[in-house]
């Protein structure tokens, strides 16, 4: 009778703890009491998750950081690093992702107003006929501004088409 009941609950227990790590681990909640409390919660979720989603966590709670930064909320590393915290306690995994890429999603759009700006202006501005030094100045210019312009529209695609992975999962 003791064996039975002991293998019983031996394959309850299994049971049990094979159901508890099937579970996503996208909708692990964080635990940010402190700074190290999050780089603890990062370290053992990320090896759960795949390759792919622990860099997409990574990148966006450095998103969310450069909010913090940017907002004013906090600076300096200690600050930043204990708004963050408070922001995320409490918060899964996918929450987090999604947090961060709609935040880098916001300032990339930010950035192409402005580069869009800047082009517009750019092509407003003319150099005296013979000027070759301040024309390819002026071209040198122009150029690295469509640069920074293609990548960042190539960068808010990718963060779209990240946030957009997350939160189809919701649907």
């Amino acid at each position: 009778m003791r064996t039975a009941f002991a293998s019983s609950f031996i394959v309850a227990a299994c049971l049990a703890a094979a159901g508890c790590s099937s579970r996503d681990p996208l909708e692990a909640k964080v635990t940010a009491e402190s700074p190290v409390g999050l780089q603890m919660w990062i370290s053992d979720v990320s090896g759960r998750l795949s390759q792919e989603q622990a860099g997409n966590l990574q990148e966006a709670i450095q998103e969310l950081r450069f909010r913090i930064m940017s907002e004013g909320r906090a600076s300096g590393s200690a600050p930043i690093e204990a708004a963050l915290c408070e922001e995320l306690d409490g918060k899964t995994a996918r929450e987090v992702i999604v947090a961060g890429f709609s935040c880098e999603v916001d300032r990339l759009q930010d950035e192409l107003s402005e580069l869009h700006h800047s082009t517009r202006e750019n092509a407003r501005l003319r150099v005296r006929e013979g000027d070759t030094a301040s024309a390819d100045y002026l071209d040198r210019v122009r150029a690295k501004v469509t640069k920074r312009l293609a990548d960042a529209i190539d960068a808010q695609a990718r963060a779209k088409r990240i946030l957009a992975e997350y939160t189809s999962q919701f649907d």
